[in-house]
C-alpha cells in the first residue's frame, strides 16, 4: 500500500531521536546469510542506476528498463555523517540532512512509497544493504542538536564551508542568502554559529526498518559474485601468463609474394612461328597468385623475406574486452576515494 514517505504514526517532537530508536526492538531477518555481501557504489550504480555520489538515487526511466531489479529510488548513508545511521541490517537509525527549501525547484520529486532500501557504508567502497525503511523527517527538538555526535558536526560544518573540496555547501549558502555571490567561503565554525542560531537548519532523519526484501539482496549477491568470478579468472589467466613468460605459437612459413605480368591483348605469343600471317593467337593471361601473410610487429609490412618453417615466434596475447574491464575497474577501485564523494545538495 502507498503510503506517505514521512510517517507520522506517533509524535517525533516528544522524544530525542536517538532515544526513540532505541524503544523500537530490531527487526528479525530470517534465512538471512551472515556477513552480508558488502557493495561499492560503482556496482550499485551500473547494475542498479543512480549517482555514485548522491545519497537520494533517483532511477531514470532509461536505466530501469535495464536494471537487474525493479527499484526507482534508494538511499546511501555514511557514519562520518550520520554516525547513528543503522549499524547493521534490521536496525534503526538517524540520520542527519538539511532541511528542504521549498524554493528549491531542482529538488528531486519524492515518489512517496511506503518504504525505502537504505545501503549503509561499513568501509571504503563496502555499502551494506540494511533493508526497507519508513523515513520520519523532523526539525531537531529542543538542545538535541547539542547532543549531536562531534565528527557529525564537524562534517556538516566543513562540508557547507567548502573544507571538503565540494561546492554543494557554498551553493546551498547563496541560494538561501546566507552567503554573498562574491562572499569569500565561510569557516566552519562559521557554520556552526549559523546552525546554532537557527539560519541555516539541520534535520534528523528517523529511519524504521520495516522489512528486509531478501529477493532483492539475493539478486544483489548473484550479479556480484558473477564480478568476482570473472575477475578471479581473469587474474588466474594473467598470473599464468606471467609464470610462462607468454604464449609461444609456432610461425607458418611465409610464402614469398609474386606479382602478376600483364600481357597487352595485342602483344603476340614469343612461341608464335613465322608465316602465321595475319592471324594472332590468343594469349592467356598469368593468374594472380595472392598469398595471405602474418606480419609479426616488429616486421614491416612490405618485407618478403621467408622464415624457415617450424621457427617459433613470440606472440603477445591481445588484451581482452574482460580483461581490459578487470584492469579499469582495478584501477579505478584503487584510485577511487568514495571518503568524499558524497554529494548533499537535495539531501
Amino acid at each position: 500500500m502507498m503510503g506517505s514517505r514521512f510517517t507520522r504514526k506517533f509524535d517525533p517532537g516528544k522524544f530525542d531521536a536517538r532515544q526513540l530508536i532505541k524503544m523500537w526492538p530490531k527487526l528479525k531477518i530470517p534465512n538471512l546469510p551472515w556477513p552480508t555481501i558488502k557493495f561499492t557504489r560503482r556496482f550499485l550504480s551500473k547494475v542498479l542506476g543512480g549517482g555514485e555520489q548522491m545519497v537520494e538515487c533517483v532511477i531514470s526511466e532509461a536505466k530501469q528498463r535495464t536494471q537487474i531489479y525493479p527499484i526507482k529510488v534508494y538511499y546511501c548513508e555514511r557514519a562520518e555523517w550520520s554516525p547513528d545511521m543503522p549499524p547493521e541490517p534490521g536496525a534503526h537509525g538517524v540520520v542527519y540532512a538539511t532541511v528542504p527549501d521549498p524554493r528549491d525547484l531542482d529538488r528531486p520529486v519524492d515518489l512517496n512509497y511506503s518504504s525505502y532500501a537504505l545501503f549503509c557504508r561499513r568501509a571504503a567502497n563496502k555499502w551494506d544493504y540494511c533493508g526497507e525503511y519508513e523515513i520520519t523527517r523532523r526539525k531537531f527538538i529542543p538542545g538535541e542538536w547539542d547532543d549531536v555526535p562531534e565528527v557529525a558536526k564537524k562534517s556538516w560544518s566543513e562540508g557547507f564551508s567548502g573544507k571538503k573540496g565540494k561546492k554543494w555547501g557554498i551553493n546551498i549558502l547563496r541560494k538561501r542568502g546566507l552567503l554573498g555571490p562574491h562572499d569569500p567561503p565561510p569557516s566552519p565554525e562559521d557554520i556552526l554559529v549559523l546552525i546554532d542560531q537557527g539560519r541555516l537548519l539541520l534535520e534528523c532523519q528517523i529511519y524504521k526498518c520495516v522489512g528486509y526484501n531478501l529477493d532483492f539482496y539475493e539478486t544483489l549477491k548473484e550479479a556480484w559474485e558473477r564480478e568476482v568470478e570473472i575477475d578471479n579468472e581473469i587474474k588466474r589467466e594473467e598470473e599464468e601468463e606471467e609464470e610462462d613468460g607468454g604464449i609461444r605459437l609456432p610461425e607458418k612459413k611465409r610464402r614469398r609474394l609474386t606479382t602478376t605480368i600483364r600481357v597487352p591483348k595485342d602483344a603476340e605469343d614469343e612461341d608464335e612461328e613465322e608465316g602465321d600471317g595475319d592471324i594472332k593467337l590468343p594469349v592467356k593471361r598469368k593468374r594472380r597468385l595472392t598469398t595471405a601473410r602474418r606480419v609479426s610487429k616488429d616486421t614491416d609490412e612490405g618485407d618478403d623475406e621467408e622464415e624457415e618453417e617450424g621457427e617459433e615466434v613470440l606472440v603477445e596475447r591481445p588484451e581482452t574486452r574482460r580483461k581490459r574491464r578487470r584492469r579499469r575497474r582495478i584501477n579505478e577501485e584503487g584510485e577511487y576515494d568514495d571518503d568524499e564523494d558524497e554529494d548533499y545538495t537535495e539531501n
